[in-house]
């Protein structure tokens, strides 16, 4: 609450030509004096205002922001004020600073406000007889954290820890340690990548117990006011090794030859509670998070692969949504209501694929072939609906590492989307819209799922790019709409660097948030969009079940104060649920460039014939295999340059742009750094180490 009354007091004080003081303050912002005095007192101290000698507040002219430290040891703070090494008064790479301005685009840092994260992640080494923790953060390298009597833990251990005061020099104090385990320990890298990224990998006692005394089956009382739809043909499609099953689904033909499609979402909300200590966990975790061969879950297993699991065959509570969909994909009609499901079938996906295909062998599918060719028929219907209106697919293919029981990689593969995956996003889309414009005609507080118009700059580049590489696509309108995107990539699907451009083109794009202010779903071209269908695994649709409830259950009546406290409370919801999922997705990132590099590991000195993916100053990137991407340095060619206008690396012998083929050597792998060092093949020094050839798309 404090954080919101400081933004009110800048607020005030920075649109104020003159010093104020207290009293004004308090009485501009309807806050009592006691507050504003103790809010002052703190951002006195954080260097964001200044007290006068009259004893009145005003602006300060220092600049606040994140620094950046480059290798060099000259950090920046917003990309533009630079900092020497002489004035970074011991900020470490990612602390937040005051700078003062001592030239046009210099400074010096007064004050650190704050380290980037409360706990970084390190390995404990001994140097001497002194025990020191070395941070895992590449950027963080050369910073040690001194260990003081701390006999519990011992090198080789990786830990949680939080950098405490300077000692001298690059030495700190080391504070806080928790042991997250032994770097020998099958499976440790991954949770080390997740506590990096602040992600919780252990569940507390409290939270634990909590789930202990939840049911374990649906109980009589749970039926009261639920629709009983065990009877009806209900099934889930997952993943092989899915246990969340939080999405079932039902079709029926009605009489008028429409399509009844029934949409299930376990009921998570009628488990955890608001303000319970589950709820208080699945808030702070925000979203389950998927590395490599393991899942770290929103909620404890004993809930999410149990009560609150589609499984097959048992009872389960769950939130309906049944639409009306005519033979051209228009809803005319819906419903949404609590129910009760039976799930007569856990399915795979690819198992159903067998079945679109008509490759059926598993003989307990055939009694639901019937459904699912139907389905398939609704499916194909709302996408056509939903790409004729502009809906844009990158048709981006997924990494998955193959891990054995050591936790080592020893393959990586690519996974592509395959039919029976369409059709249960279909659905799910259509859901996520029913649900959203069903609120939205409301005009009541929500948690919409958004995505912004892209970056018109980054664009320009794009097309400046794409006609330098001589392909040919329409002429961009002036005003942007998805169906312009779209029209691009359905233009360069035939070219064989078509993944490339689509990559790029995604980069151009804004990442999609969650936000109470509805400004539409440019990506898939939607008014209305919202996430209701993952419970289990998203805190923001288990925000969205609550909400439908509100509305639909307590009478919710409109006043000034319950609808600002409850929009105040669900900007602040989205927003950190939005952080959460951009943190899983960078961990997911960096857990998949760590194992590439352990798998590449065991293949140094061999060739692989790979395709260019980006050229720069530093060199040029070469997916190698499956997407694991290597980098050829500018250094290692023979008097290379880059011409920055052409995106083109010049050398003596040749040169590379990208989309070229290549054969390169895999030089160097380092796991720990995540990085894969590559030479170009036609290097007769390096020949001496060839041991075997394999192609990029090929399986070992």
């Amino acid at each position: 609450m404090n954080e919101e009354i400081k933004i009110k007091i800048l607020n005030i004080i920075y649109n104020e030509p003159n010093p104020i003081d207290a009293i004004y303050i308090s009485k501009k912002a309807n806050i009592n004096l006691k507050d504003v005095c103790e809010c002052l007192i703190e951002l006195e101290k954080e260097l964001k205002i200044r007290v006068t000698r009259k004893n009145k507040y005003t602006k300060t002219a220092f600049i606040f922001g994140k620094i950046t430290i480059f290798k060099n040891g000259i950090g920046y703070v917003n990309s533009d004020i630079q900092i020497n090494k002489i004035n970074l008064k011991n900020a470490i790479n990612g602390d937040n600073v005051v700078v003062e301005l001592i030239g046009k685009n210099e400074g010096k840092v007064l004050k650190i406000l704050s380290h980037e994260k409360n706990y970084e992640v390190g390995q404990v080494i001994v140097i001497g007889n002194q025990k020191y923790i070395k941070l895992d953060d590449t950027k963080k390298k050369n910073i040690l954290l001194l260990v003081n009597n701390d006999t519990l833990i011992v090198e080789g251990h990786k830990v949680a820890v939080k950098i405490g005061p300077i000692v001298k020099g690059n030495i700190y104090k080391a504070e806080e340690i928790k042991v997250i385990g032994h770097i020998n320990d099958p499976g440790i890298d991954i949770l080390s990548k997740a506590v990096m990224f602040d992600i919780a990998t252990v569940f507390s006692e409290e939270v634990i117990n909590e789930a202990n005394n939840i049911p374990n089956k649906v109980i009589e009382r749970d039926l009261i006011n639920r629709k009983d739809l065990r009877n009806e043909n209900i099934f889930t499609i997952d993943g092989d090794d899915a246990k969340d099953l939080d999405d079932a689904i039902s079709i029926k033909v009605l009489p008028n030859g429409n399509y009844l499609l029934g949409v299930h979402i376990a009921d998570v909300s009628h488990y955890v509670k608001e303000n319970s200590e589950l709820d208080k966990e699945a808030y702070r975790r925000g979203t389950s998070c998927y590395l490599a061969d393991r899942v770290i879950p929103q909620l404890p297993p004993l809930l999410s692969n149990g009560i609150c699991s589609l499984n097959e065959n048992v009872d389960r509570l769950t939130k309906s949504c049944l639409m009306e969909f005519d033979q051209k994909g228009n809803l005319v009609n819906y419903e949404l209501f609590d129910s009760v499901i039976n799930s007569k079938k856990r399915m795979t996906y690819k198992k159903v694929n067998d079945c679109l295909e008509n490759k059926n062998k598993d003989y307990s599918y055939e009694p639901f072939i019937q459904d699912l060719k139907c389905m398939q028929k609704l499916s194909d219907i709302l996408r056509k609906k939903r790409e004729n209106n502009g809906s844009i697919n990158f048709d981006s293919k997924e990494m998955k590492i193959i891990i054995d029981e050591n936790g080592k990689a020893i393959d990586v593969i690519k996974k592509e989307r395959i039919e029976s995956e369409n059709l249960i996003e279909d659905f799910m889309i259509a859901a996520n819209i029913t649900v959203a414009s069903h609120i939205s005609y409301m005009d009541l507080p929500f948690v919409y799922r958004t995505h912004g118009e892209p970056d018109i700059e980054k664009l320009e580049e794009f097309f400046a790019f794409i006609k330098l590489m001589k392909e040919k696509i329409s002429k961009i309108p002036k005003n942007m709409h998805p169906k312009v995107i779209r029209t691009i990539l359905e233009e360069l699907k035939d070219s064989p660097n078509y993944e490339i451009y689509s990559n790029l083109l995604l980069r151009c794009m804004q990442k999609a948030v969650y936000d109470v202010n509805n400004i539409g779903h440019f990506g898939l071209s939607l008014e209305n969009y919202t996430h209701f269908t993952s419970p289990i695994r998203r805190y923001p649709d288990l925000l969205v079940h609550r909400l439908l409830d509100k509305y639909n259950k307590e009478n919710f009546l409109y006043n000034e104060e319950r609808y600002d406290t409850l929009i105040k409370y669900l900007t602040i919801a989205s927003r950190h649920s939005s952080i959460k999922e951009q943190n899983a997705d960078k961990c997911e990132r960096e857990v998949n460039k760590m194992k590439s590099a352990e798998y590449m590991e065991n293949h140094i000195g061999e060739t692989f014939t790979g395709k260019i993916t980006s050229v720069s100053e530093f060199g040029f990137y070469v997916d190698i295999y499956n997407g694991i991407e290597g980098l050829v340095k500018l250094i290692d060619l023979n008097n290379a340059f880059f011409d920055k206008k052409t995106y083109t690396i010049y050398t003596n012998n040749q040169n590379y742009k990208m989309g070229d083929i290549v054969d390169v050597i895999i030089y160097s792998s380092n796991k720990e750094m995540s990085y894969i060092n590559l030479l170009l093949a036609n290097k007769p020094e390096k020949n001496k180490i060839l041991k075997k050839v394999i192609g990029s798309n090929q399986n070992e």
